[in-house]
């Protein structure tokens, strides 16, 4: 699971766009938008933003491999957003314009909204509820059962319901492959 808050969530939902690198994504006020970010940025956060990115109007390309808008149709696993009333106003639209973005798309998320002022135990208590949640396997895994059909030359084939193993017994040979798919 990839956990981050700010430019941290930035990185968290960076790593969702990228299939399969983790099982649950939680990003608290991240940076969505950095053209955004940069107009409101203070003196030394927007130097930072333009040494290590650039200006994002005139470095288009580099700024978008660092945005989460750009992976926002591929985002994979369970994703939770978290926006808190501490966070500026800029950031809080930056998330909720995310939001509106993957719900456009079609790509399911959850979001939560914290007050301003709640204690940082309470905004961990639930991101350890969502991970708890999304990285538990579910509680009636289905059974391993074997299914086999007979070819029309008469051999068997059998394969778990997995795909985890296929046995052909056509003329006493019993060997055991991989599944190829």
């Amino acid at each position: 699971a990839f956990v981050g808050r700010g430019y941290g969530g930035t990185l968290a939902l960076l790593a969702a766009g990228r299939p399969g690198l983790a099982r649950a994504y939680v990003a608290i006020d991240p940076v969505a938008d950095w053209d955004q970010e940069l107009d409101e940025a203070p003196p030394a956060w927007r130097a930072w933003i333009t040494e290590h990115l650039g200006v994002p109007a005139v470095q288009r390309g580099r700024v978008a491999t660092h945005t989460p808008t750009t992976y926002a149709g591929l985002l994979d696993g369970p994703v939770l957003l978290v926006g808190t009333g501490d966070a500026s106003p800029g950031r809080a639209a930056q998330l909720r314009g995310f939001a509106a973005l993957l719900d456009e798309l079609g790509v399911s998320y959850e979001m939560e909204e914290v007050p301003a002022g709640e204690p940082a135990a309470a905004v961990a208590t639930r991101v350890a509820a969502f991970l708890r949640d999304a990285l538990t396997p579910d509680a009636t895994p289905e059974p391993d059962l074997a299914v086999a059909s007979e070819t029309g030359d008469g051999a068997v084939d059998a394969e778990a319901s997995d795909g985890a193993a296929t046995v052909d017994e056509t003329e006493g040979d019993e060997a055991t492959e991989p599944a190829r798919g």
